[in-house]
């Protein structure tokens, strides 16, 4: 699985991604308009500022300190994180680590 779009889909987040976005702001505001549970918006918000931050460590490592990560491994450290994000900081009744990953049977409310 990957955070990658896919015919339209974020395909981990299983959520419609339409077009092409030009602004981080313009991500957000998709995001938050989607029909859904407030604690599932919650989880991809965390998931889309994870991801930008993991972006930023990236191209930083990579300009100033020649260091390739592949983008399956930066996929990986933004699942993990996120999934630790979310136990600390919500109410979540059930999170495995497992169901975090493919994103399913969460427990949204």
């Amino acid at each position: 699985m990957s955070l990658s779009r896919n015919g339209g889909r974020c395909v981990w987040l299983k959520i419609p991604i339409p077009g092409q976005f030009v602004l981080v702001s313009q991500i957000i505001s998709h995001c938050l308009s989607l029909e859904m549970p407030a604690m599932k918006k919650k989880a991809v918000y965390v998931v889309f500022i994870l991801t930008l931050w993991k972006l930023w460590i990236n191209i930083n490592e990579r300009v100033f300190e020649h260091k390739f990560v592949a983008a399956a491994s930066i996929v990986e450290s933004i699942k993990v994180e996120s999934y630790w994000w979310m136990m600390k900081r919500s109410k979540i009744a059930r999170l495995s680590m497992d169901n975090w990953r493919r994103f399913e049977d969460l427990d949204f409310g």
